[in-house]
């Protein structure tokens, strides 16, 4: 990761955030999606629950999942993350 600055290095995550953000030191395949939720982009993380609640309701990947959600909802994807992660992590969802 060679960056000639803060300003160079935000400009690249701005362009490219999951490429960029996984050249971090630890930064592994499903925590990039964590902190690019965090950083502000609009992303779903893919942990076990939303895995398992994406599979469970025919989707690939907690991505489209989410995204699928957010569209007919009108909230962001970080937020149906969120809102849906909660839900499984209280165990008021179980995959049956």
């Amino acid at each position: 990761m060679e960056h000639a600055g803060f300003y160079a290095l935000k400009r690249s995550i701005v362009e490219r955030p999951m490429t960029e953000l996984r050249l971090l030191p630890h930064i592994g395949e499903v925590t990039v999606w964590h902190l690019a939720k965090n950083l502000g982009f609009d992303v779903a993380k893919p942990d076990r629950h939303l895995v398992r609640m994406a599979h469970a309701h025919g989707f690939s990947d907690p991505h489209t999942f989410c995204a699928a959600l957010a569209q007919a909802t009108g909230e962001r994807v970080r937020v149906i993350d969120l809102m849906l992660w909660r839900y499984a992590a209280a165990g008021s969802w179980k995959n049956t």
